[in-house]
């Protein structure tokens, strides 16, 4: 009795007698004539010692729920850790497994490449027709490189020929450059836009005759036929070699551009820019295309040149060749010309004559009639007065041998 708690004690005291008898009897260890002779306090005792009794036994119960629950923590705990490592370790399988893929799919691929490669070496000393050569060649560099691996030296690469560079650098060009033109007109821009991807792709410079003979149409096909083949080595050589031979020198830039008119089928935009290529041309020729001072001479020369007689001229342009003279240059041998050539000018002035034809037109230089005698009254040149005209047969003045009515007679 006094290990229940307080408050279950005040109530078994509360409980009446009979009660107390009903609440023994539930308990089933007491005889009923046991339980009829037991007073108050023996029932108060009976019924608080089963109810602590109860009490302890469900204590014991409910910590030994608790333990049973907290072991299968700790084996549900075990079990996750368990599947957590074994997610770790399929997670470590699959990354090894990929890479070991990955690095077969790398192998494979660089396999395939030197294979294509290889291939494509074959396919390109079969159509240079060099096959046996290059076999020979590649046999004697796979001896050398096996023995060199064996030694465990690196194998020694492969020199490229000739033939490989220029069907390198010609498969290239061939996506970007044009045929050269039949119209003369549009050569000179052919050879500026094919040295511009010689620029850009860094041809050099002894693969660039080489690379020029495919894209020449068939007129400049049959000029270079000519060149020997030193001559055709040198790209600079057979560019100007072509040039020269269609006539597009610096006179012909510059007839082109002073003589040039707008074409039935063509717009002015596209004859502006003719007009800007022929004047390119012609000062890039002249090499003063970048030079203001050279550019102001060429400009005087030129327009001196012009006023030339046609004796002068030519004698300017015989010394000029292919260069040119300034407009200092020019005047003087102008002047040189004139002076030891302008007595035999007025001679021949004087003593020549132009016969009339048959259909009557008149000589611009003496009048004349119809029948070989001369006009005086239209003839105001003393020089060239009729009466100084005399033939060789009859030995008068007035009318040539042609004209003679002697010979008529």
């Amino acid at each position: 009795m006094d290990q229940s708690p307080t408050d279950q004690q005040e109530s078994l005291r509360e409980t009446n007698t009979e009660r107390l008898r009903l609440m023994a009897a539930q308990i089933g260890d007491i005889d009923e004539d046991e339980l009829t002779t037991m007073d108050r306090t023996a029932l108060i005792d009976k019924v608080a010692k089963d109810r602590l009794t109860r009490v302890e036994g469900e204590e014991g119960a409910v910590s030994s729920r608790k333990g049973e629950r907290t072991d299968h923590l700790r084996e549900m705990e075990l079990q996750l850790a368990l599947k957590r490592l074994e997610l770790e370790s399929r997670r470590l399988e699959t990354e090894t497994e990929n890479r070991r893929m990955e690095v077969e799919a790398e192998t494979r691929r660089r396999e395939l490449d030197n294979e294509r490669e290889k291939r494509e070496h074959e396919i390109r000393l079969a159509q240079m027709g060099q096959m046996g050569r290059a076999a020979e060649t590649d046999g004697d560099n796979i001896a050398e490189g096996n023995v060199a691996e064996n030694r465990g030296e690196p194998r020694p690469p492969r020199v490229e020929t000739l033939a490989d560079r220029v069907k390198r650098y010609g498969s290239a060009l061939k996506q970007v450059v044009s045929p050269m033109p039949d119209d003369v007109t549009e050569i000179p821009q052919f050879f500026e836009s094919l040295e511009a991807m010689f620029c850009t792709f860094e041809i050099p410079d002894d693969l660039r005759a080489k690379l020029l003979l495919p894209f020449l149409s068939t007129k400049a096909k049959s000029l270079i036929s000519r060149l020997c083949a030193t001559e055709l080595e040198d790209y600079e050589g057979v560019r100007d070699f072509l040039l020269s031979e269609f006539k597009l020198t610096p006179r012909e830039y510059k007839a082109q551009f002073d003589h040039a008119t707008k074409r039935s089928d063509e717009t002015y935009i596209f004859s502006a820019a003719r007009l800007r290529n022929n004047l390119r041309y012609y000062l890039r020729s002249r090499e003063c295309f970048d030079d203001f001072d050279r550019l102001f001479a060429l400009l005087i020369s030129d327009k001196l040149k012009s006023c030339l007689p046609s004796g002068a001229l030519n004698y300017v342009l015989s010394l000029e060749g292919d260069t040119w003279f300034g407009p200092k240059r020019v005047a003087e041998l102008a002047d040189t010309y004139t002076s030891n050539h302008g007595s035999l000018e007025r001679d021949r002035q004087v003593h020549s004559a132009s016969v009339i034809n048959s259909s009557g037109v008149r000589s611009p230089k003496l009048n004349r009639k119809s029948d070989g005698r001369f006009d005086c009254s239209a003839t105001t040149d003393p020089n060239h007065s009729p009466s100084r005209v005399r033939c060789y047969r009859c030995n008068r003045t007035g009318h040539v041998a042609k004209f003679c009515t002697q010979l008529t007679g």
